[in-house]
């Protein structure tokens, strides 16, 4: 049998880009608009900081129907350890470089996930994806 030992993270990490996304369709047109508001409720003292992107400036009835606007952040939250970027129908995580490690970014990631579908406004779920850029 084989007794080397495999590292849990290499020295040199190549991973410069690390992206979890999850789009999805709202229970209603009404609750869209209150969804950053509720989701940051519940993230708030991970990413304390706030801004709209530039994407708030189109009018909602543009960007529906739009379908990669629809996907593009209309509001962004702002922590220590990376970025969540919300849509109309998708929530981003982005991680900041240098890439922690999947041990650290799981938990904080599963973390969001759950604040987004404890808000209780998502009606149905089209995808969840990691992007890992190196």
């Amino acid at each position: 049998m084989n007794t080397a030992k495999f590292p849990a993270r290499l020295e040199k990490d190549p991973i410069v880009d690390c992206i979890i996304e999850l789009r999805f369709k709202m229970g209603s047109d009404s609750v869209a608009g209150v969804f950053p508001g509720v989701l940051y409720s519940q993230i708030k003292e991970d990413f304390p900081e706030m801004r709209n992107t530039p994407v708030a400036e189109i009018p909602k009835n543009v960007r529906a129907a739009d379908e990669n606007l629809r996907y593009h952040a209309t509001v962004e939250f702002i922590g220590i350890w990376g970025k969540v970027l919300v849509a109309d129908s998708s929530v981003q995580i982005r991680v900041n470089y240098p890439y922690p490690g999947w041990s650290e970014v799981e938990p904080r990631a599963l973390k969001i996930l759950k604040s987004v579908v404890d808000t209780g406004l998502i009606s149905d779920y089209e995808r969840i994806s990691w992007l890992i850029s190196v």
